[in-house]
């Protein structure tokens, strides 16, 4: 193939898009159904699962699964099991503690996807188009391929992205929080100048919010909030139970909506009416639906007359202005952070920018203006942007990773840790070198000791996560200096260092303080994507003693030996 290739994926929890760059020229790939939303749902209905393309909606849902990008990396609970509507498939607790589905045919488990799996599908069938339309020859033709996810995703969250798009095929797979991805797009086309941005982002299954300093082709994330479990389809389900409620009310048949078989044909035709009316909501002031499907799903065909139902956006906006008053919750928590941490208040942003297939509804423009007073941006399709800006940072990225250099036009994100990143001490608690919130790239320094006489080697161990505690952490990855000179107890200054640089690789470097130099005992690299290690191993780990002391300001803390994991 002539020339690099770079991909962007906005892999939504209802919708999929991609953006392609060839030839230094960027486009929306348009999918076998004719459009560039690729549904996120996969049809096990034949022998080799499929991507559901949306003609087929109605004759593959009965075997399909929705929604998984919702379960990526969660654990399973009972709340999550009770939401089998939502998923199409009924759930269970996989071995490692996570959700998995269950698809049953006649009565019979026929698999048992995981949501990895299943996403893994919906990764497949975008790497086959682009093989299809000539784009790519095979994956080994992908300079590097960028996917937008929420920005509070936790390190196991994108660990399993990264996962399924690695079994998918794809490689040199790196990460981009979506807020961040839509401002390059917007950016792209506006030439922003140092200017505060509020991205206002809700998807079908998410939502997130943050405040970004643009300047140019620099951007600084400032603050982030979020939900992992608000968006669309929740307007769906709400919009579901309201449809269904009229027609009990109005027939009198004794039904209950959670009562249903939801991979039932005539549950699935509901479903599809409920979108369709969701949809034209945004666009139009009314809309009248047929209740035929309803009388068959309660085995009452015998009793329709053509009945329909009108329903009034005034009506569905007040059914859903829960759902928008907690993401305005969110981004006033976002605001009055900003001002007390930052000293950053809401007239000093420029605009708020619309990102998710949800922000069509006329509800929340209408929410956000009135109660900021700021101008909201909706010039880019609320459904490409964040594919768009992964497509620029995908590029972005192979310049400095590959080439190890910014060229004039190249991005610059400063961006702020998911999470934070530390060793564990002595009770296995954890102490947290990189703290969640701290500006990226950073590089953090702390003085260490040893524990015994004439040591020859000084381990640390990184995690994840804001517990105190280890196993309330993720461990990520063992680390090991050999020491070069053999001292007593206490006596050796031990340096480590964690730098986060701008290709996002964590370096731990550790170091000797001698009384005359610094002599550096040796650096490890970690390949990161947004913060996820390729090399984390959470399995068959075994806790040891390490011998090794931190310094604190007043000289050795006598009550923190570490210990670190060995695989």
């Amino acid at each position: 193939m002539n020339g690099r290739i770079f991909v962007g994926i906005d892999f939504g929890t209802t919708n999929t898009t991609v953006c392609v760059e060839t030839n230094g020229r960027r486009r929306m790939v348009v999918f076998a159904n004719g459009s560039y939303l690729l549904k996120s749902i996969v049809s096990y209905k034949d022998k080799i699962p499929k991507v559901v393309m949306s003609t087929e909606i109605t004759d593959n849902m009965q075997w399909s699964v929705l929604n998984c990008k919702r379960l990526l990396g969660v654990p399973y609970s009972p709340s999550v099991k009770g939401r089998v509507s939502c998923y199409n498939a009924p759930l269970f607790q996989d071995p490692s503690g996570l959700c998995s589905f269950r698809i049953v045919k006649g009565g019979t488990t026929v698999c048992t996807p995981t949501p990895v799996d299943v996403a893994s599908l919906i990764f497949t069938e975008i790497l086959n188009t682009l093989i299809r339309q000539k784009v790519i020859v095979n994956e080994n033709d992908i300079s590097s391929v960028a996917i937008g996810i929420p920005a509070e995703y936790d390190h196991l969250q994108r660990d399993k992205t990264i996962e399924a798009a690695s079994i998918a095929g794809f490689q040199n797979v790196h990460l981009i929080n979506e807020p961040t991805a839509a401002v390059l797009s917007y950016n792209d086309r506006h030439q922003f100048a140092d200017e505060y941005v509020l991205v206002y982002d809700l998807g079908g299954g998410t939502f997130d919010t943050s405040l970004i300093h643009c300047s140019h082709n620099s951007y600084e994330v400032i603050m982030t909030e979020g939900e992992t479990n608000t968006g669309g389809s929740d307007m769906l389900d709400i919009l579901a139970d309201y449809i269904f409620d009229c027609f009990v009310a109005d027939t009198g048949i004794d039904a209950y909506l959670d009562a249903q078989d939801p991979t039932s044909r005539a549950f699935q035709q509901f479903r599809k009416i409920c979108t369709d009316a969701k949809e034209c909501l945004s666009e139009c002031e009314a809309v009248n639906i047929s209740l035929k499907c309803l009388y068959v799903m309660t085995n009452q065909l015998s009793k329709f007359k053509n009945q329909t139902l009108l329903i009034h956006r005034e009506d569905y906006e007040e059914l859903i202005s829960p759902i928008v008053d907690q993401t305005i919750t969110c981004v006033d928590r976002l605001l009055r952070k900003a001002k007390e941490y930052h000293g950053i208040t809401s007239d000093q942003i420029g605009r708020i920018i619309l990102v998710g297939g949800a922000t069509r509804t006329p509800l929340v423009e209408r929410q956000l203006k009135q109660r900021y007073k700021i101008k909201v941006m909706k010039d880019i399709n609320q459904n490409q942007c964040v594919a768009q800006g992964a497509c620029i940072y995908a590029k972005a990225y192979n310049n400095l990773a590959v080439f190890n250099r910014v060229t004039e036009g190249d991005v610059c994100i400063v961006e702020k840790a998911p999470f934070s990143y530390g060793v564990a001490l002595k009770g296995d608690v954890v102490y947290p070198l990189i703290k969640k919130g701290d500006k990226i790239p950073t590089t953090i320094t702390k003085v260490f000791t040893t524990t015994e006489d004439n040591q020859d080697s000084i381990s640390t161990a990184v995690f994840t996560g804001e517990g105190t505690r280890a196993e309330e952490c993720t461990f990520v990855r063992n680390v090991v200096f050999k020491f070069d000179e053999r001292l007593p107890k206490g006596v050796p200054r031990i340096l480590i260092t964690y730098h986060i640089d701008a290709a996002n690789i964590l370096k731990v470097t550790c170091a000797h303080q001698g009384d005359a130099q610094t002599n550096t005992l040796g650096t490890v690299e970690m390949m990161i994507t947004w913060f996820v290690c390729f090399l984390s191993k959470r399995n068959n780990s075994v806790l040891e003693e390490s011998k090794v002391f931190v310094f604190d300001e007043d000289g050795v803390s006598a009550a923190t030996s570490f210990r670190s994991f060995s695989q």
